[in-house]
């Protein structure tokens, strides 16, 4: 998973502990719908970049899609890509609404198959 954006590799040079390969994959997906994780403020104290199996990212702007603001597709095509599903919007007890990412293999190459169905 080797990108222009800032993704797991800039996560990984901002936290003191490894990432979790599911953590490597969410990074990677948010720097590509965010041009860069670096343009997500505080994105690395905001997650438990450590789980196996679930990483849980509070929804605190508005995911649009569309033409002018495409980030849900952005989104959606590139978690089918990295085989992780994406829950939105995933609450907890404290009223903050999560997006919930957990590794779904079975998912990998839809988007491609998807975009060349068309």
């Amino acid at each position: 998973m080797t990108t222009k954006y800032a993704g797991a590799e800039w996560l990984q040079s901002r936290v003191d502990y490894p990432l979790s390969p599911l953590a490597k994959k969410v990074a990677f997906i948010m720097g590509v719908v965010f041009g860069g994780l670096y343009n997500w403020e505080d994105c690395h104290k905001m997650a438990g970049w450590r789980s196996e199996s679930v990483i849980l990212l509070p929804l605190d702007f508005q995911l649009t899609a569309g033409i002018f603001c495409p980030s849900l597709s952005a989104l959606v095509i590139e978690c089918h890509r990295c085989g992780v599903e994406v829950s939105l919007p995933f609450g907890r007890r404290d009223q903050t609404t999560y997006m919930r990412f957990v590794d779904a293999p079975e998912l990998l190459g839809i988007a491609d198959l998807l975009t060349a169905m068309e």
